[in-house]
């Protein structure tokens, strides 16, 4: 089958309007290691049948995996980087969220994220998805970089 240049010019144009994910940001420092999937599933202690799901889209992991990735990757929150003390990434999103002044219910209704499940996690009763993450990263405006002092730990090797 074959494209209209209206439809490929609609699929660039959508293409380029498409908003960076946390989730995308991690997948592309995956990448970006040189470090094999494998690798960095071991280094992290995680299954490496889920790191590839996740590296391909197909599944989001839970926030206490991407906290180990994230040590793992030298990744952390640009807004709260603390550079004498390592913060843990659900940590940072917690503080976030309460650093907002926003009420969870205002969250909630302009992210489409459970209430409920929105006030367990800022208690750390629980933890969320990528997906979801990547909902709240959007809306409170944070972005993922590469922390300054850190690399990626290399084990294995």
């Amino acid at each position: 089958m074959e494209l209209t240049k209206k439809q490929v010019v609609h699929r660039v144009f959508t293409m380029k309007q498409k908003r960076t994910t946390f989730s995308d940001k991690i997948r592309q420092a995956i990448k970006d290691t040189g470090m094999s999937q494998l690798s960095i599933s071991r280094a992290a202690g995680i299954d490496n049948g889920s790191l590839n799901r996740f590296v391909r889209g197909k599944v989001g992991i839970r926030l206490t995996t991407l906290d180990i990735l994230t040590e793992v990757l030298g990744l952390a929150l640009v807004a709260h980087r603390n550079e004498r003390k390592r913060i843990k990434f659900s940590d940072q999103i917690r503080q976030a969220i309460e650093d907002s002044g926003m009420s969870r219910a205002s969250i909630s209704r302009a992210t489409g994220i459970d209430e409920a499940v929105l006030s367990r996690f800022v208690a750390g009763k629980v933890g969320v998805l990528t997906p979801t993450l990547d909902v709240l990263a959007d809306y409170l405006g944070l972005e993922l970089a590469e922390r300054p002092d850190a690399k990626p730990k290399r084990k294995g090797r």
